[in-house]
């Protein structure tokens, strides 16, 4: 560096630095911010939604889905009534020591509160804020949850929730206003009408098979194989109950009529860990076809999680579309395999891989 322009970069630099009547300056807007930021007072937030099914409907499912099953949200629900009929009056949210109660008797008389100018109403409180004890005013924490007949149909959910906090005010009104939007966008996928799959696949030749046979074929390749999925064989559990692993997804076989030749099917324990439904059901049904060929309808009705529609959507219709084409070669070419060569197929074959298997389909 030239000793010339060395001064001239240390005066630059010198008053690049504010004085101390500057930083005094900020120094006070910075903690006016803070105190700001710090500051108690009344937090309210509210939501509405319009929903697809009636008021006592909308309620029961709120029930359900929001209080016992905890809305999606990364807590566990712990009940807390002695009676039966009281068992979830008091609910215990674990990691965070909150513990909620109902108010009044709406929220298990069917029909909601009779004279309600919401036509249904449900209302709570949080008994022991738990970990947030020191941010919010004790019993000041209160929730109400209407829902009227809709316009044009269905219902309307109106959630209001306040609380009197000790500190953070602003902070907390954001937390509350993204938790009830948070739960009431997985109330409505709870609800939503399912979507449906459907995918058709003619076998031809099925051995010689009928679609009794063939129904029960699938049974052994598909549910308790697993299909040909790049995964280890579903793991039987007994009385029609797989697991697959991974991702631990639980599966029952509920129906197999040789009469309809019909296969019926579904998840156990959907979840954001597993399979991202609410709900899911499968139907396999086999037809007797011209020529002895067999025609597979395989249909899943599922309930995505908010959010996660397009990759469940995704997922699905590429494991049921893979299972139905390695179904077909297994039936069709049964021992058929194919070559694993090295690239430009030079060599002699690596590996044989079955052809009713998904890197067969790859491959093939």
């Amino acid at each position: 560096m030239s000793s010339a322009l060395f001064p001239l970069l240390l005066l630059l630099s010198a008053s690049s630095i504010p004085s101390s009547s500057a930083l005094s300056t900020v120094s006070t807007q910075y903690l006016d911010g803070l105190s700001g930021f710090n500051a108690g007072g009344a937090v309210y937030a509210t939501t509405e939604r319009h929903l697809p099914v009636s008021p006592s409907e909308a309620r029961d499912a709120w029930m359900d889905y929001a209080w016992k099953g905890g809305g999606g949200l990364p807590l566990l629900v712990m009940k807390l009534g002695k009676k039966s009929e009281d068992e979830f009056r008091r609910r215990f949210l674990s990691p965070v020591m909150v513990e909620e109660v109902l108010k009044g008797d709406s929220w298990k008389t069917p029909g909601g509160a009779v004279g309600s100018r919401y036509g249904q109403s449900i209302e709570y409180g949080v008994a022991d804020a738990g970990i947030f004890s020191m941010e919010m005013y004790k019993r000041t924490h209160s929730g109400s949850v209407n829902f009227r007949p809709g316009e044009n149909g269905g219902s309307v959910m109106n959630w209001d929730v306040q609380v009197e906090a000790a500190h953070r005010a602003s902070l907390w009104q954001k937390a509350f206003q993204a938790n009830i939007d948070y739960v009431s966008d997985g109330l409505e996928a709870y609800i939503a009408v399912p979507q449906l799959y459907r995918r058709w696949t003619r076998i031809l030749g099925a051995a010689g098979q009928d679609a009794t046979e063939v129904a029960r074929e699938w049974v052994d390749f598909c549910f308790y194989g697993g299909g040909g999925l790049p995964s280890p064989p579903p793991v039987r559990l007994g009385d029609g109950l797989t697991m697959r692993i991974p991702p631990f997804l639980l599966e029952r076989m509920t129906l197999l009529d040789g009469d309809a030749n019909e296969v019926r099917y579904g998840a156990k324990n959907p979840g954001l860990f597993t399979y991202q439904v609410h709900s899911h059901a499968g139907k396999v049904t086999f037809t007797d076809m011209a020529r002895g060929e067999v025609m597979m309808l395989w249909e899943v009705e599922i309930r995505p999680y908010g959010g996660w529609k397009p990759y469940v959507k995704s997922i699905t219709s590429m494991a049921v579309s893979t299972m139905a084409r390695d179904f077909k070669s297994h039936l069709e070419e049964p021992g058929a395999k194919v070559a694993l060569k090295l690239p430009r197929g030079k060599g002699e074959p690596l590996l044989q891989i079955p052809k009713s298997s998904w890197a067969g389909g790859v491959l093939d």
